[in-house]
C-alpha cells in the first residue's frame, strides 16, 4: 500500500503519456474532420496533457528529490517542505489557468463546439458524449473549491495522523 501512495503520482504521468502516443494517428487526421480548426484541436489536446503533467510534477519531485515520503504528506498545507509548498501553489496556479481559459477564453464552448463532435468523429458516427459546456465550466471551480477545503481542513497537526496511519499500513 505505500507503494502504491508512494509511486501514484508515477503512474498517473504514465496514464497520460500512453494515450498520447495511441493518439498520435488521430490528430494527425484532424485536418481532413475541420480543417479550419485543426490547429485549435492540437493546441486544446496539447495544452490539456501538459496541464494534467505539470499538476503531478510537484509530486514526482518531492518524492524522488525531496524526501517526501509519499503522497498523502503533500495534502497537509503550512510544513516547513518547499515541496510541498510547491505542489499548493502549482495547484492553486493551474486551476486559475483552468478557470481563465474556461470562462475568459471560451474553452468550454471550444470543447462543446469542435473538440466533442471530433471525439465522435473518431468513434465512427456516435452521438458525442452530453457533455455541455456548463459542465466543462464545473470542473476548474470544483477543483478550485476542493484545493480551499483540503487548504482549511487539513492542517499541520494531521501529518501525525498521516504517519500514524502509515506506520499501521507497513
Amino acid at each position: 500500500m505505500i507503494l502504491i501512495l508512494k509511486y501514484f503520482p508515477y503512474f498517473a504521468v504514465l496514464y497520460l503519456v500512453i494515450p498520447v502516443l495511441m493518439r498520435k494517428n488521430f490528430y494527425s487526421s484532424m485536418p481532413q474532420f475541420n480543417p479550419k480548426y485543426a490547429r485549435m484541436y492540437k493546441t486544446a489536446y496539447w495544452g490539456s496533457i501538459i496541464y494534467m503533467a505539470i499538476i503531478w510534477l510537484p509530486m514526482i519531485i518531492g518524492i524522488k528529490f525531496g524526501n517526501v515520503p509519499t503522497m498523502l504528506h503533500f495534502f497537509v498545507r503550512g510544513t516547513d517542505d518547499l515541496f510541498v509548498n510547491a505542489y499548493w501553489i502549482v495547484q492553486l496556479s493551474m486551476s486559475v489557468v483552468g478557470i481563465l481559459w474556461v470562462f475568459a477564453f471560451n474553452g468550454g464552448d471550444f470543447i462543446e463546439k469542435y473538440y466533442l463532435p471530433l471525439m465522435s468523429q473518431r468513434g465512427r458516427g456516435a452521438n458525442p458524449a452530453p457533455i455541455s459546456s456548463g459542465i466543462i465550466q464545473l470542473i476548474p471551480v470544483i477543483s478550485l473549491i476542493v484545493i480551499i477545503i483540503l487548504w482549511v481542513f487539513i492542517l499541520p497537526e494531521d501529518m501525525d495522523v498521516i504517519d500514524e496511519m502509515l506506520s499501521c499500513i507497513n
